[in-house]
């Protein structure tokens, strides 16, 4: 039996974000993050209304993990002197890097 219900949730087509859960047949869409877990709950308690624990392989009030799948995201700095960067961005310490 489970202990957690475990969703991914990665861009679709068109813009759409999926969540598709792992351990049981549920996916559903949305517009937007919000909508998308909006949608996502309504579809779990949809699928699990009417199965027992043992059915559904989940046990009760099992928490939500969700996995987001996002953009990769890059920072850069201008070529300039550590000062002149400082200055610019009005910081004490500055990093590149690369999620």
């Amino acid at each position: 039996m489970h202990r957690t219900i475990q969703v991914n949730i990665y861009p679709g087509e068109e813009g759409w974000y999926v969540a598709e859960a792992v351990h049981l047949p549920v996916v559903t869409q949305g517009r937007t993050y919000d909508e998308t877990i909006t949608n996502l709950r309504e579809a779990l308690a949809l699928h699990l209304q009417d199965e027992s624990p043992e059915e559904s392989g989940v046990r009760p009030e099992a928490p939500v993990v969700i996995t987001v799948e996002m953009e990769p995201v890059h920072a850069w700095l201008p070529t300039r002197s550590t000062a002149q960067t400082r200055k610019l961005l009005h910081l004490d310490s500055f990093a590149a890097f690369s999620i």
